[in-house]
């Protein structure tokens, strides 16, 4: 399958027009980014998925930001939290030309104020603001845990008004490489047209999801949910910059930079053949062993995370399908995990993950690992798209394992 329709397929349910998929391939392919989607499989449609939920499932509701407690509510779920059910649907129809949907089921969960205070303690800053051309960006407060995710409030306000390309629907905005895209609440995809903050990291290593929480025509309140790329760590200060045209040429008038906190500590997880996972109060961290041969080419339809009271929380699951995920990437092997509400680590006894990874073997079919079964090959430009630079080893076959883990502490 070429880069260009496994991108297309793993944007599908998200219903992105002819026209609109085009000028997507057209901005990637000028940039030479689509290498950045190399080898994802089966997770770039997980991930687009997730984003796709989480479209329909993020609550409108305004909440006062400043306060740690709205802060908490705002991004982990206020008292209006709980099951909710969302079709979803698919660019797919039955015999009777009935569009396809897959039903996606949320639980959120009230937080606990106690809890969140206790688990996060120091870990809570307060943001940064800086005024230009009429426009107030603040970032109020931002959160962060070890294992590399973190989540952050803001605001963007104009007495005059919002720049012209804001859009005042619900939206689920992301960044791929150096271009900003925004999936409105009806399926579209495009570049940027709402005013969304960039993460770019020590280096450029954060991947960054932006949920708009609240919008009118002269404010905007948003949550960001972040991710470090692999095994990065949290730099002491983070840039951010608002993009607030579409030719996104005003970001550095409108650069902020954060101190950030003492990320909250995470508690090391095992299980069998090498498997660790990293459980902070708001998310997980998966990594396969040393010489994984799965690469990013691994994935788990049930994941649970078990505590001490006997009670469960879902991170994912098939049968209904459930995802309790604000956001999930993947990269180098480690996947990370920002959950939709907070857990005290201390009464996690287990993490339970069922699932699948694929990999490649040699001729004497031993497991190859993964960085190992690709070769570097010329890049070339055949029409407007750039061919893969990379290609499967001669002799090498495919398999698929069944993974069944158990992490404990």
């Amino acid at each position: 399958m070429t880069e260009r329709e496994r991108i297309q397929r793993a944007l599908e349910p998200l219903h992105a027009s002819d026209d609109t998929l085009e000028e997507v391939f057209a901005m990637i392919d000028r940039e030479k980014t689509v290498r950045h989607f190399k080898r994802m499989g089966r997770n770039t449609l997980r991930t687009v998925l997730i984003a796709a939920a989480m479209i329909l499932a993020l609550s409108v509701t305004a909440y006062a930001v400043g306060e740690y407690t709205g802060f908490f509510e705002t991004v982990f779920g206020g008292e209006d939290a709980g099951k909710q059910t969302y079709d979803l649907p698919l660019d797919s129809w039955d015999e009777d030309g009935n569009q396809k949907t897959m039903e996606i089921v949320t639980e959120g969960q009230p937080v606990d104020q106690e809890t969140a205070q206790r688990v996060l303690e120091g870990s809570v800053a307060g943001g940064a603001s800086v005024t230009a051309g009429g426009v107030t960006c603040t970032v109020e407060n931002v959160v962060l845990a070890d294992n590399g995710v973190g989540a952050l409030t803001y605001t963007v306000e104009a007495p005059d008004g919002l720049p012209d390309m804001t859009v005042t629907d619900q939206v689920w905005g992301y960044f791929y490489w150096e271009d900003a895209y925004a999936v409105s609440a009806d399926g579209d995809l495009g570049l940027l047209n709402a005013p969304l903050l960039c993460i770019p990291g020590d280096g450029g290593m954060v991947d960054e999801q932006t949920a708009l929480v609240s919008a009118t025509d002269t404010k905007i309140e948003a949550t960001v949910y972040m991710a470090l790329f692999g095994d990065e760590t949290w730099p002491d200060a983070l840039d951010v910059y608002f993009f607030l045209d579409e030719k996104q040429d005003k970001a550095e008038e409108y650069k902020l930079t954060l101190t950030l906190p003492e990320p909250a500590q995470t508690t090391a997880l095992t299980a069998e053949d090498g498997w660790t996972a990293k459980l902070s109060p708001m998310g997980l961290v998966i990594e396969p062993p040393a010489g994984n041969p799965y690469g990013n080419d691994y994935g788990f339809e049930d994941l649970v995370v078990h505590l001490s009271d006997g009670s469960e929380y879902v991170v994912e699951r098939t049968e209904p399908y459930t995802l309790n995920e604000r956001m999930g990437t993947i990269h180098e092997g480690v996947q990370r995990m920002v959950f939709n509400r907070l857990i005290d680590p201390a009464q996690v006894t287990s993490v339970t993950a069922l699932g699948s990874g694929q990999g490649y073997r040699d001729e004497n079919g031993q497991p190859v690992p993964y960085e190992d079964a690709w070769v570097e090959v010329e890049s070339k430009l055949v029409g407007d798209t750039w061919t893969d630079d990379t290609a499967l080893r001669e002799g090498l076959t495919e398999f698929e394992d069944a993974l069944d883990l158990t992490f404990t502490k």
